[in-house]
């Protein structure tokens, strides 16, 4: 009798308790049971269940457990019959895979309704409330699809992967704004729900090797869209947040989507900004109203590529990043172009030599104004609305580094095992149409310093 299968491992572990030992700490604490299963057929098919039981003690009385299965499930076609015997294909896999998460990043209090110092009671000190109690505050859940293809070629000379991913966040843990009249402004709750979908890449190929001389390249690719799928009470935005919005996505930072009037250039016969109002007409004074979407500071698409080159014990090994799709603020740039008040502190020479000083010049940068604030009279900030908001479009040298590793035979004699010296520079070019310091210097405040050059000279040894 064919034996049809093997449960090749179940796992199941207690309850854990986790306390953080800082003192500020201490009332919070986690509590978790976890359980696995794996089981396999012939080494063809696989499948993995797992499930976790969660209690957090940040979330209301009603809401502190949660319950995260997941199943992962698995075809080695590389295995099957018609492939094991191929010169061509040496590994092919198919993954498919549902899994349930939770999230319990919030503030140990953020359920609770707490009293500080600070209040007056008719000329005595006294406490006063200071947030809000939401005792149905719950766990937020990710809720994630993947479908996975792993492959090898021509002895795994050339490997990679593909993977298309949906993962809906639920019940997003956010700070929801709430009328002034009953005392605070917002309240901590689960307000609405988040999707990202997207696909990944991963390629390595060994391009070279005929015993002397090596070259290998590795190269990764990402292009993921995010959106708010929909807020509580079927809001369309937050209200302290027009940038979370439904159909828009969330950004870094904890920023969303740029929400924005459009900047519609200089007056070529003024030098005054424009900017467009909600009917494409030019205004100089947007209004809240006049706002549109106009890209998130997230980038849509991301990666890297990495080649060694080995000969002889000499290293070469370059590393390249990049971005793509992002629309940043940049605090640091907005602070660089502001206008003729303050020319001789902030402003960046190739802005100033810019600004508008000619009726019938075409530029970008409107006329300095001196006197008032700096501001034109009944008209916006030369900074506002998406006037100094910018593209973050960049591909970088993140990485170069040249290496020697001694033959044993030259280091043993005086005792080390293992030598190696190299030479590394990090951000050393960054191709970029970007006119601020650096495109991942992103929202930075006045005074922070963006990416630097940096060459490191070294020497490891083992004994």
């Amino acid at each position: 009798m064919e034996h049809v299968g093997n449960p090749s491992s179940v796992i199941t572990r207690l309850p854990v308790l986790h306390i953080p030992h800082t003192p500020a700490s201490l009332i919070s604490y986690t509590i978790s049971v976890f359980s696995s299963a794996n089981y396999d057929y012939k080494k063809k098919y696989l499948v993995t269940v797992t499930a976790r039981y969660d209690g957090s003690c940040r979330f209301g009385t009603e809401n502190r457990y949660g319950l995260f299965p997941s199943i992962r499930l698995g075809w080695s076609i590389a295995e099957e019959d018609f492939l094991k015997e191929s010169n061509t294909v040496s590994e092919m896999k198919l993954r498919a895979s549902y899994g349930l998460t939770g999230n319990d990043q919030i503030g140990n209090f953020a359920s609770r309704g707490l009293y500080g110092g600070g209040g007056n009671y008719s000329g005595s000190a006294g406490i006063l409330p200071s947030s809000l109690a939401n005792l149905d505050l719950g766990w937020e859940t990710n809720n994630t699809t993947n479908l996975g293809l792993d492959f090898g070629f021509f002895k795994n000379r050339v490997t990679g992967s593909l993977d298309l991913f949906d993962r809906r966040t639920k019940e997003l843990l956010l700070d929801q704004p709430i009328v002034w009249i009953n005392g605070f402004s917002s309240i901590s709750n689960n307000v609405g729900e988040l999707q990202n979908k997207g696909v990944e890449f991963e390629i390595t190929t060994v391009n070279v090797d005929n015993g002397g001389f090596r070259w290998s390249t590795s190269f990764n690719f990402s292009k993921i869209k995010n959106q708010i799928v929909k807020l509580y009470d079927n809001l369309q935005f937050l209200p302290a947040n027009p940038g979370i919005a439904v159909g828009q996505p969330v950004g870094r930072d904890g920023g969303g989507a740029n929400f924005v009037a459009e900047y519609a250039g200089v007056n070529p016969a003024t030098g005054r900004p424009m900017w467009y109002d909600i009917n494409r007409n030019i205004t100089y004074l947007p209004l809240a109203a006049d706002r549109v979407y106009y890209g998130s500071n997230l980038a849509t698409t991301f990666g890297g590529m990495n080649n060694t080159l080995n000969y002889k014990g000499f290293e070469l090994t370059t590393f390249f990043v990049y971005e793509y799709g992002g629309i940043i603020s940049d605090g640091q740039y907005g602070f660089l172009r502001e206008n003729g008040t303050r020319l001789s502190l902030n402003a960046l020479r190739a802005v100033n030599e810019r600004a508008w000083t000619t009726p019938g010049q075409m530029t970008d940068i409107p006329r300095n104004i001196t006197s008032g604030g700096g501001n034109e009279t009944r008209g916006a900030g030369r900074n506002s609305g998406s006037a100094a908001l910018l593209k973050s479009d960049f591909i970088r040298l993140s990485q170069l580094t040249l290496a020697y590793t001694f033959k044993p035979n030259l280091i043993n004699k005086i005792g080390l095992s293992r030598a190696r010296v190299y030479l590394q520079g990090v951000n050393l070019w960054t191709y970029a149409d970007y006119p601020g310091y650096d495109p991942e210097f992103t929202g930075a405040g006045t005074g922070s310093i963006p990416l630097t050059k940096s060459y490191t000279l070294g020497l490891q040894i083992g004994f």
